[in-house]
């Protein structure tokens, strides 16, 4: 189990720290300020990246077999949350 609520990328200290509301999750370092920022980046986004994770894997499941003709409506679905976990990753 990890810990709810929206991750936040706090920048604000000497080193740069992911907060679940006022609960310290990781504190991150990189070699350089931009990869310290993408390392915090990437952390901050892992409950909506594991929650995406876990609708694809029920999507996938749920259909029987995967055949050209599979029905894509459940596929479709659950990409808007994939690439809104994606867009948190990246900054975009």
């Amino acid at each position: 189990m990890y810990t709810k609520g929206d991750w936040k990328i706090d920048t604000g200290s000497i080193a740069t720290v992911v907060l679940a509301d006022v609960t310290k999750v990781a504190v991150v370092y990189g070699y350089s300020d931009e990869e310290e920022r993408s390392n915090a980046r990437l952390i901050a986004a892992s409950p909506k990246l594991y929650e995406a994770l876990k609708k694809a894997q029920k999507c996938l499941n749920n259909s029987a077999t995967i055949t050209p003709q599979m029905d894509f409506q459940n596929v479709r679905a659950v990409l808007p949350v994939i690439g809104e976990a994606l867009a948190l990753a990246e900054e975009k």
